[in-house]
């Protein structure tokens, strides 16, 4: 009873938002990640491709087993994943048991947020803002064109459909590879910039439509920064530098005309849902 109560109100927040005008809408900027070229087969392969690099990440880092906050995590997540342009995707959320702050999605909708970030929030407005950033990775599909993990136009038996139905060891090892490749992604060498920015700028109209503060991203990853000196070298590694992000979703806040815009933080709800601390 008390999710569903969680849910509505998480949905009336945003329509809310939408009616007022208040931001401008995410629909219409993240509809553009998912466009006419991809069929059903294409959508089919990239979650099974997706749940193979998901088992990756939990290879590295196991869940944190706390069936109330993971509830929390995914009916913040479902909400804003409804905005975010992949209605051929069912999202899911997961909480990982590790200090290191970060957050990962896999193609397909694996989304998974680290105890480490969680601890460093302050409120919801941060947590969607995070969430929302590897939601819009998902939606544009990045690691989906970069690895142009999709079937050659109607040809269903290409791409990436072709090695998930096939049988032997050739198939077995060129999806070895292209999980390989995503992994070092996801852990080594980080997205695009041009990925990142576009994550970012998304993340940020996402919010800001769902009526949350615009500015959340930015006072989550500016706390993290300042303590960035203890996290390990991957983490620095697979993000732009602070400096450069900050200005740039400082531009991106202003030319939506949401930098004098003060949305709904949710403290409240965030510390009755999340008790790490």
């Amino acid at each position: 009873m008390r999710s569903r109560i969680l849910f509505t109100a998480i949905l009336l927040l945003m329509a809310a938002a939408t009616l007022a005008g208040a931001a401008p809408n995410p629909r219409a900027r993240l509809s553009q990640g998912s466009d006419g070229q991809y069929s059903a087969d294409d959508t089919r392969a990239e979650v099974d491709f997706g749940r193979e690099v998901a088992a990756r990440v939990l290879g590295r880092f196991p869940l944190l087993e706390e069936k109330e906050l993971t509830r929390y995590i995914n009916l913040v997540g479902a909400g804003l994943a409804a905005a975010g342009g992949r209605e051929d995707l069912e999202f899911k959320f997961a909480v990982l048991n590790t200090d290191i702050p970060n957050a990962f999605a896999t193609p397909g909708g694996y989304v998974f947020i680290t105890k480490g970030a969680l601890t460093r929030m302050k409120n919801e407005a941060e947590l969607s803002a995070v969430l929302a950033h590897e939601i819009a990775h998902v939606s544009r599909r990045h690691i989906v064109r970069e690895l142009n993990i999709k079937s050659s136009g109607s040809d269903v038996a290409g791409g990436l459909a072709r090695v998930i139905s096939g049988v032997g060891d050739v198939s077995r090892v060129a999806m070895g590879k292209m999980v390989d490749l995503a992994e070092e992604i996801l852990f080594t060498r980080g997205y695009a910039l041009d990925d990142e920015n576009q994550a970012d700028r998304d993340a940020v109209a996402l919010v800001g439509a769902f009526g949350y503060d615009p500015g959340g991203l930015l006072t989550y990853l500016e706390r993290t920064d300042k303590t960035s000196g203890r996290e390990p070298a991957s983490v620095k590694a697979t993000h732009p530098a602070w400096a450069e992000r900050k200005s740039r979703i400082e531009t991106t806040l202003a030319a939506d005309g949401l930098d004098k815009t003060k949305g709904q933080d949710m403290k409240e709800r965030f510390d009755e849902n999340v008790k790490l601390r």
